[in-house]
């Protein structure tokens, strides 16, 4: 068994590396196996005698480590199940687990502290010098390329002040070295003492990589220059301790973050060469020696040194003696030789090319060129600084010769990615052609199952029998059935199309919208009523009802009660989760019936009850458990890789520390695991006429490995008129394109399902169930008490990372993969407590938790990138006002300014919000043109998020002052100079309502930037239209007129863009009164003076100066200081003077004139502030005051033209 699966966990490549099998990994991970082995380790048994168990226990660590091996989620497993107990470990083979665990994982290794370096130093004291305790040490100093300093820093300490551990050779016993040097059992045995001295210094040369200089000084006196001169050119030294030192040498004495002019000005590097590179590079060049490891020394190891070296700013500055150059001119000779050996690879000739063109360089600077020359005619030319040939060559195919570079066949590689590439480019130009027409396809289904009676003629007899929704309840009981027939395809099939049902107001594109219409016609054709109702447009509010009457007739045929049957039958992932969405679908808007009909269904069965409640509570505290395991280091390799399973890291069997990135990462892909949406979205079209769509079902069917690990959860949202377009297309395309099912979730299972569960719980206590909110929090009944209101508050404490006691590292916990997940808690935490509902209110502020921290925290704390959006500080500002909702008391807000010091944190974060928000205003119009912004505002003034989020912050803070003095007189001071406090006082109202146990409460609201725009007309007309009700109050018929009035305000918005009409509609009174006074005058004329051909009597002089001296009084007193009174008086005698100067008939004309020109302007006007541009000709037509006006202004032309006697009508 352990033999098995440790085959599943790697695989051995032709080069004898192994490789990662990351799936097979992922489904032993979730299988629990690495649970079971740790078990078995703990096992007692002799492990003297019993040489069976102590070969299980070696299998069972091998499977460990094949477990964790290039698999990041695994490793961080195992390190908190297993090496958590590192002081219990001690083991060669266990130590080598540790290996595994940490092996190229920087996050892991950065979390080693000084304990526990010191407790594997000591292993070295207590059970002699190993070499695999040394190899752990290699293992956490480098991980991924980088050096952790602090490991450096420490086990340099560690190492100089244990004599047990160190192990070196001076000029006195530097014959013991060579002796076992010689000895083929001192290199063949790997816990040899030569084995342990090269790893040793290995572990030196890597403590001292990346410029260290604390630990550079260190290794300076236990390794001197001199003594490792000696070793290197020593005759008897073998590649294997070269490499070890002429790598400590790099790193510690010429790489270095200490300056060391010593080496540069000694004859140490330049003994080397002589003595030791150039006749190594002699015997790899001519095959004289049988040494494996030669090659990789004088490749990687001489050539990094020597590159290094000649290419320091610092061998400038050295003296150049005249037997130095003939050093240099022979290593030139030498690595020329090796640059055109025919069995380098393209990499290796690359390197030593690199090499040979430092030195060229330097050769030239000193005035060796022609050295080299003389040297080697054939070759030097290819030298000269430009060097271009030694390039060139470098681009040339690879030769044949002893040691073949790469066995690998790419051609195989790029014709298997041009068929991928091919197919995956077939498939997406596929989809958009079929995507709408399957999208329609499935809407007839849904119609189908929605009325299946339409499709039969009246009086026949299939029609009655499917009337009343026989067929729907037949599918929900053929559901329930299907659970004891673990049918669970069928089932999905079911639940899908229950749930289309709801989401049914799909909008189509043409070529779908041509394709649905003709099968409508086909299918319905005998039920014509239906039809029409099909065809017609639906409204937002129509939409709603519709929504509501499919909810509420789903849940008459026994909807919600199969919900409740599958939530208890301990069914598959898949069926649980497409209840969930199945639930959501039938509570979406707080649908009462459904919350009450699953609430009857819970109360009848005290045992499907407990079980209900078990199933997510279960949930949720794996959730929790899972982010617990997952320490900040999780959280940050979450970050750093996007999924924990698609970094690949490639490592040798020998521990070879250094990651190389592996030649398989560009062709590894993620297996593409249909949902359970889109399985039932296929198999509802296995009947399809189109050939294409079977083929493209059959190639994603031989990819449904692990579905359940891949079962995919969707954002649930507030319903939209496009959500229902956006996501059906989505499964539509999903299904159809390979690239888009390669797109891996970013978290795992347990967590992504807590948000349709989160969003389900919120909708049982929509609208304020004060039933549901109280049942979640206290099951009376139960055995066992199930409180999901303070277990979703831990959830929220676990996934914002507080149990490592650091709010202030809120922002590395929160991310653009999580936040949904915790907004979705907060909006649900936030739903159990309104109404108000004072025992969840007092369960959250006071439950041990940290949960009341972390929602401070969110609202105090600048968590980027999510600043941007508001999103989550719109939330928890929501939740603390939630929670202090209706509260005579002051405990709760106590418990939240507790953690705010000082209080003027609060404000601080409203202003930067609205400040925020501003610089938002300003950047949409500066981008956008102005037609655009109208459209805007036509709107709900809901689109700027940030000054919504600021708001409620201020009304949290306004809340909150009542409680705290010195808050609340921070905030008169700061109001009367902020522009965002002033602007949030001046929009925020308070009034006091009555509750049913007749306390008044007051309550404090924003008020939108809307009402701004709510004319002085249209509010006197309201108070004096309304009607009262018994009680003598106008708030129901006000609230009746609501709409009207909301229409009107956003049409007077706009009309501020247009300012010519806006200033005659703002005059509207104006154009009244003229209007009216006018008729009035025009009347008592007719009246008095009618029939008009009597003729008038000439005024003596008294009057007629009487008339000009009023005219001029009138006419100076509205100069100075005018006013109605004086501009009525100056209009009368201006009438009378033109009366008896030009006649009654002429100036009854000119009155009718004007008072045409006047109502027509002030019919202008009162369209203008009415919105009847805007609206439709039945709202105009039926709008009793615009009609009166048009008749008004008809009776003003008729008066003008045919009879005076019309003026009476006025």
């Amino acid at each position: 068994i352990l033999r098995r699966m440790m085959k599943l966990c790697v695989a051995e490549t032709s080069d004898g590396n192994l490789h990662a099998r990351e799936n097979e990994q992922r489904l032993l991970r979730n299988m629990g196996v690495h649970v079971v082995v740790l078990d078995l380790l703990k096992i007692p048994y002799d492990k003297m005698e019993d040489t069976r168990m102590n070969h299980i226990m070696k299998l069972a660590h091998n499977l460990l480590q094949y477990f964790c091996y290039e698999n990041p989620t695994n490793q961080a497993k195992l390190y908190d199940l297993y090496f958590n107990d590192y002081q219990q470990l001690s083991e060669e083979q266990e130590v080598e687990t540790c290996c595994y665990i940490f092996l190229n994982n920087i996050q892991l290794c950065k979390t080693m502290t000084e304990k526990h370096i010191q407790h594997f130093v000591h292993l070295i004291e207590l059970h002699g010098r190993k070499v695999i305790y040394i190899k752990f040490l290699q293992t956490i100093v480098k991980a991924e390329n980088q050096y952790i300093k602090n490991c450096q820093d420490i086990i340099m300490s560690e190492l100089v002040t244990s004599d047990e551990v160190l192990v070196f050779y001076e000029k006195g016993n530097l014959t013991n070295l060579f002796e076992r040097m010689k000895s083929d059992t001192e290199r063949t045995d790997p816990n040899s003492l030569l084995n342990y001295h090269i790893q040793l210094v290995h572990l030196l040369a890597m403590c001292t990589e990346g410029k260290n200089a604390s630990t550079e000084i260190k290794c300076h006196s236990l390794i001197g220059l001199d003594d490792l001169v000696i070793i290197v050119t020593h005759p008897e030294c073998i590649p294997e301790v070269k490499e070890a030192y002429v790598t400590f040498l790099n790193h510690c004495y010429i790489d270095t973050e200490v300056e060391m002019k010593e080496i540069y000005n000694s004859q140490h590097i330049y003994a080397l060469i002589e003595q030791s590179f150039c006749p190594d590079i002699e015997k790899l060049i001519t095959k004289a020696t049988d040494e494996p490891n030669l090659e990789k020394y004088i490749l990687n190891t001489v050539i990094d040194l020597l590159t290094q070296f000649f290419n320091s700013p610092f061998f400038e500055q050295a003296s150049a003696p005249q037997h130095r150059n003939t050093t240099l001119i022979s290593l030139h000779s030498h690595l020329i030789k090796l640059f055109t050996a025919s069995w380098l690879t393209a990499t290796q000739r690359e390197h030593v090319d690199r090499c040979i063109h430092i030195i060229s360089l330097i050769a030239d600077r000193r005035g060796l060129l022609h050295f080299l020359r003389s040297n080697h005619s054939s070759i030097s030319e290819s030298m000269l600084p430009s060097h271009r040939t030694s390039r060139s060559i470098t681009l040339e195919p690879r030769h044949s010769g002893t040691y073949p570079a790469d066995g690998y066949n790419h051609s195989e590689d790029i014709e298997h990615t041009r068929v991928i590439d091919g197919f995956v480019a077939f498939l997406s130009q596929t989809s958009v052609r079929l995507a709408p027409l399957i999208l329609a396809e499935i809407s007839i289904l849904v119609d189908v199952i929605r009325a299946p009676a339409a499709l039969f003629p009246e009086k026949n007899e299939c029609r009655l029998k499917f009337l009343y929704g026989a067929f729907v309840h037949k599918l929900i009981q053929h559901a329930k059935y299907l659970l004891t027939q673990t049918d669970e395809n069928l089932c999905l099939r079911i639940m899908h199309s229950l749930k289309s049902m709801v989401k049914s107001n799909t909008e189509f594109e043409t070529i779908g919208q041509s394709l649905r219409l003709k099968l409508l016609r086909r299918y319905f054709s005998d039920d014509t009523q239906y039809l029409k109702s099909i065809y017609q447009a639906v409204q937002e509010e129509d939409a709603i009802e519709r929504l509501r009457l499919t909810q509420n007739e789903l849940n008459k045929q026994g909807a919600s009660d199969l919900v409740v049957e599958l939530f208890i039958s301990q069914s598959s992932i898949n069926i649980l989760e497409e209840s969930i969405h199945l639930a959501i679908a039938l509570l979406e808007g707080g649908n009462t019936e459904v919350q009450k009909s699953i609430f009857r269904r819970l109360n009848e069965c005290e045992i499907a009850s407990e079980k209900f409640f078990q199933v997510f509570y279960d949930k949720m505290y794996t959730a929790q458990k899972i982010l617990k395991c997952m320490s900040s280091i999780t959280n940050d390799m979450h970050t750093e890789n996007d999924d924990y399973d698609d970094g690949v890291f490639t490592s040798r069997p020998d521990y070879s520390i250094s990651p190389n990135i592996s030649s398989t990462a560009n062709d590894r892909r993620s297996s593409a695991i249909p949902t359970a949406e889109e399985k039932t979205l296929l198999n509802s079209l296995a009947n399809s006429s189109l050939e294409l769509q079977r083929n493209v079902h059959s190639n994603i069917n031989e990819m449904e490995s692990l579905q359940a690990l891949e079962a995919r959860t969707t954002t649930q949202q507030a319903p939209s008129q496009s959500e229902p377009k956006q996501n059906a297309t989505s499964e539509i395309m999903d299904v159809l394109d390979f690239q888009s099912q390669n797109r891996r979730p970013k978290l795992v299972f347990e967590l992504r399902i807590m948000q349709p569960i989160l969003r389900f719980l919120q909708l049982l206590c929509e609208n304020h169930n004060p039933e549901f909110q109280n049942y979640l929090r206290l099951q009376t009944k139960h055995k066992t008490n199930y409180n999901l209101v303070c277990e979703t508050l831990k959830f929220l404490d676990s996934i914002c990372g507080s149990q490592t006691g650091l709010l202030g590292l809120l922002g590395n916990y929160i991310n653009e993969d999580n936040v949904d997940l915790i907004n979705q808690a907060l909006i649900t935490l936030t739903e159990y407590c309104q109404g108000p509902c004072r025992d969840n209110q007092d369960s959250i502020v006071n439950h041990e938790s940290n949960g009341i921290d972390i929602i401070i925290a969110i609202v105090l704390n600048d968590i980027t990138p999510l600043n941007q959006k508001n999103y989550d500080l719109d939330n928890a500002s929501k939740l603390l006002l939630a929670v202090m909702e209706s509260r005579d008391d002051s405990t709760n807000a106590e418990r939240i300014l507790r953690n705010i010091t000082p209080v003027s944190q609060l404000l601080d974060v409203g202003c930067q919000i609205y400040a925020r928000g501003k610089e938002q205003d300003t950047e949409s119009k500066e981008n956008t043109n102005d037609e655009i912004i109208h459209d805007e505002e036509s709107n709900d003034d809901t689109s700027n998020v940030a000054k919504t989020v600021g708001h409620n912050m201020y009304i949290l803070t306004y809340q909150l002052a009542r409680h705290n003095r010195e808050l609340e007189m921070l905030m008169k001071q700061r109001t009367l100079d902020d522009e965002a406090l002033s602007y949030y006082h001046k929009h925020t109202a308070e009034i006091e309502i009555i509750r049913q146990d007749r306390s008044i409460e007051p309550i404090v609201f924003p008020v939108p930037q809307l009402c701004e725009f709510l004319t002085n007309e249209k509010k006197q007309k309201v108070f004096l239209t309304c009607e009262q009700d018994e009680q003598g109050s106008k708030v129901k018929d006000f609230f009746e007129k609501f709409s009207e009035i909301f229409e009107e305000m956003k049409w007077q918005r706009k009309l501020r863009h247009q300012p010519t009409l806006y200033w005659f509609s703002s005059q509207m009174s104006l154009w009244s009164d003229i209007s009216f006074n006018f008729a009035v005058l025009i009347n008592i004329l007719v009246a008095v003076f009618y029939p008009f051909n009597k003729g008038l009597k000439d005024l003596d002089s008294r009057s007629s100066a009487a008339i000009w001296g009023g005219l001029l009084m009138t006419l100076i007193t509205i100069l100075i200081k005018p006013n109605a009174t004086s501009m009525r008086m100056f209009f009368v005698a201006g009438i009378l003077r033109s009366i008896y100067s030009v006649g009654l008939g002429p100036t009854l004309w000119l009155m009718g004139t004007i008072q045409v020109l006047n109502k027509g302007i002030f019919l202008v006007s009162f369209m203008g502030n009415n919105g009847t541009f805007s609206k439709s000709r039945y709202e105009n037509l039926t709008n009793f005051q615009l009609v009166y006006h048009v008749g008004y202004l008809l009776l003003c032309v008729l008066g003008l033209c045919l009879h005076e006697f019309f003026y009476s009508l006025l």
